[in-house]
């Protein structure tokens, strides 16, 4: 009876180690950044033509606001939506249609 309650014990402490390699193994690294367009693939570049605020809002100067007039006025415009046909639209200057820009041609 000995040796059934050692296999126990033993078969438990090998259960209890194969879920905290799990565990160790699901969890999320610390060091590595979020993902955003500096510092992921630029295939992560927000589409200013398709992406919902969401996307938009990663953009320098843009910010959850300006993302959602961005995304509300963009059907208004009937073009094509460019950084250079930002300042198109309501609430959006030229000098966040600039940085926008930068930010494309830095991508580029």
């Amino acid at each position: 009876m000995g040796t059934a309650l050692a296999e126990r014990w033993l078969l438990a402490l090998l259960l209890v180690l194969g879920a905290a390699e799990t565990a160790r193994a699901r969890a999320p690294v610390r060091d590595a950044l979020p993902l955003t367009p500096e510092n992921g693939p630029p295939r992560l570049l927000p589409d200013l033509a398709h992406d919902g605020a969401e996307r938009l809002a990663w953009l320098p100067g843009v910010g959850p606001h300006r993302a959602q007039v961005i995304v509300a006025e963009r059907p208004y415009l009937g073009l094509p939506l460019t950084p250079e046909r930002l300042p198109l639209l309501r609430g959006i200057g030229a000098t966040t249609a600039r940085a926008v820009a930068d930010f494309y041609a830095a991508q580029r």
